[in-house]
C-alpha cells in the first residue's frame, strides 16, 4: 500500500510522530503544500498514484 502525507503547514511534534508510526509498515511520500514553490501537477498526479491521502492541516 502506498500512502501520501499532505502537509498544509508545518508539522508539529504529534503530527510527526503519527506519521512516522504510520509509516512504518507501508510506503510513504510527504508533500509541503504550505512550501513557496508547490507543483500542483504534481500534488495531483501522486495523490491518484497513491493507495491512501491523509491531508494535515
Amino acid at each position: 500500500m502506498k500512502l501520501l502525507h499532505l502537509l498544509k503547514s508545518q508539522p508539529d511534534q504529534l503530527v510527526q510522530n503519527i506519521m512516522k508510526k504510520s509509516c512504518q509498515s507501508t510506503e510513504c511520500k510527504e508533500i509541503e503544500l504550505y512550501a513557496t514553490d508547490v507543483n500542483w501537477d504534481m500534488v495531483v498526479e501522486e495523490i491518484f498514484n497513491h493507495d491512501k491521502v491523509i491531508c494535515w492541516w
